[in-house]
């Protein structure tokens, strides 16, 4: 069901992409009636589906709801890319289950493209060659980083033998990093729920986790907690080589 329910929600996006209205909730956070049309749809296929579901929504905070299971969604993860005409923004539902990612969607308005799957049956096959912030064809280490992150100078000091790449939404950065469109992704600072959770399920139905920088366990929270920084990578290798180098950086 989060599956469908991402595309029917990336589609709506789409359609809007040429005539939306935003506003600025705080100093450069945006949010646009696609990001308020997406939730509502999402929404409604949980009531109408799995109403005993819980539900956590950047847009809907007010209707959070406690269950066994959580929706989390970020109905555009990446609205200030939508807002300026970038390509990396997404959809992104999650599904948590006492503290873990079972289940992630991470659908891209612009192309279509659904990068989906579940703890136990895996990812879905999707066509990523194509989308932007993924390798297109090229090889080389791909460390994917926020562009945030890099203007705001966090990554001062990063070692030049492990290259970053500024992409955009942090769902779609760790959905192509499932795909292998990415070798890893560094987020050096803490996280809405919303923003990583759908990423997260995606990523463990490819077999892959994140490892937190202070090296500590942490239990996926279904309510609105910040998820603390971490690295994730394909290689364990380079998991390692990442940790140690985002320590250096926060010490």
């Amino acid at each position: 069901m989060i599956e469908r329910v991402a595309v029917e929600a990336a589609g709506a996006v789409w359609a809007m992409r040429d005539r939306f209205v935003a506003e600025e909730k705080r100093p450069d956070d945006w949010v646009t009636d696609a990001d308020r049309a997406a939730d509502r749809l999402i929404r409604t296929a949980r009531d109408l589906w799995f109403p005993e579901d819980g539900w956590l929504s950047e847009e809907s905070l007010s209707e959070s709801a406690a269950g066994a299971f959580t929706w989390v969604v970020d109905p555009i993860d990446g609205t200030r890319e939508f807002l300026t005409g970038s390509p990396e923004h997404a959809v992104s539902i999650g599904l948590i289950w006492r503290g873990l990612a079972v289940g992630g969607a991470v659908a891209h308005p612009p192309s279509g493209v659904l990068m989906a799957g579940s703890l136990g049956a895996g990812c879905r096959p999707a066509d990523t060659g194509r989308l932007p912030g993924g390798r297109e064809g090229t090889t080389g280490l791909r460390i994917l980083v926020s562009r945030t992150d890099v203007g705001h100078s966090r990554f001062a000091g990063w070692p030049a033998e492990l290259p970053l790449t500024p992409v955009g939404s942090i769902a779609y950065k760790l959905a192509l990093v499932a795909y292998g469109e990415g070798d890893a992704v560094v987020s050096i600072t803490g996280k809405h729920p919303w923003d990583v959770i759908g990423g997260f399920g995606v990523l463990r139905a490819a077999g892959l986790e994140p490892r937190f920088i202070d090296g500590r366990d942490h239990a996926l929270p279904a309510t609105n907690e910040r998820v603390p920084p971490f690295v994730v990578a394909r290689d364990p290798s380079l998991a390692t080589d990442l940790l140690a180098a985002a320590r250096r950086l926060r010490h």
